[in-house]
């Protein structure tokens, strides 16, 4: 892609309280040169369990839509843990292996606030996009940070098992894209295998889109029918400050195969996001 990279690979200052066992995070980042004051989307890239930086742009290659669309992309990574994986601590479901229950939600709130503060982002389009213990790192962010955070892309990866353990504050639009021969994080729910007797239970891939709909006060019980390509897709629209929620189910493994269509299906859902802001809950 010639120039077209990431323009800064720089350390992250550390959140007062925040334990980093001696480690340093690093975040790149792409944003575009010609700003001219203009709002621009925010779109946060969160790489899954073990993966680098350069490994999720490959795998999930949003930043070619960066460079063409005007957005500030920006791809943190997490801390590394006790086998050197990056990881991010997303509830007791993914992917902790060593509970040291590291505040990664304070973190990236941190980073974005920051970048609300640096650069003319568009509060009501700022989207986060996931993949496995990203997307567990997603639905947290939706729960925790929806004062921040208008829309979700979570790719192999679900929210919470209990319910009634997220309660956003505003509504989060969600797009949630998984494989139906997942055997990593299994789109029917049970427990992530890399240490089972350390974490919870997660929920179905469905059972989480349709706690969305629900939370987000979509006007209709069920999704309605999307003709794709490949897998199924379905969406409900027209929810509470202006979000919805979709899906694609994918018969796919856990390495979801990020096709041009597939690609162009997130670019289009980040693209229609303007969330208005109605009061705090």
């Amino acid at each position: 892609m010639g120039d077209q990279a990431l323009q800064d690979v720089d350390p992250e200052p550390v959140p007062p309280g925040e334990p980093y066992f001696g480690q340093e995070r690093i975040t790149g980042k792409y944003v575009p040169t010609d700003l001219a004051n203009e709002p621009r989307r925010l779109v946060i890239l969160l790489h899954g369990y073990g993966q680098s930086i350069t490994e999720i742009l490959e795998q999930v290659p949003v930043l070619q839509a960066a460079f063409e669309k005007g957005w500030i992309l920006v791809a943190p990574s997490g801390l590394s843990d006790s086998l050197s994986q990056p990881y991010w601590s997303a509830t007791p479901t993914c992917c902790d292996i060593n509970a040291r229950r590291n505040d990664d939600v304070a973190y990236l709130r941190s980073v974005i606030q920051r970048h609300l503060v640096r650069y003319p982002v568009d509060r009501n389009n700022v989207t986060v996009v996931g993949l496995s213990n990203g997307a567990f790192m997603a639905y947290e962010l939706a729960c925790e940070a929806s004062d921040l955070v208008g829309a979700i892309v979570a790719i192999s990866g679900v929210e919470r098992n209990d319910a009634s353990d997220c309660t956003p504050r505003r509504p989060v639009s969600v797009y949630h894209i998984h494989g139906l021969y997942d055997r990593a994080v299994f789109f029917n729910g049970g427990i992530v295998g890399l240490k089972p007797e350390l974490f919870a239970p997660y929920p179905s891939a469905t059972a989480t889109v349709d706690r969305w709909a629900v939370r987000n006060s979509c006007p209709t019980e069920k999704a309605v029918r999307i003709a794709v390509p490949r897998g199924e897709a379905g969406q409900w629209l027209n929810c509470a400050g202006g979000t919805l929620v979709q899906y694609r189910w994918l018969p796919d493994p856990h390495a979801v195969a990020v096709t041009d269509e597939l690609l162009q299906s997130i670019v289009d859902f980040i693209l229609v996001q303007d969330r208005g802001l109605p009061p705090m809950r």
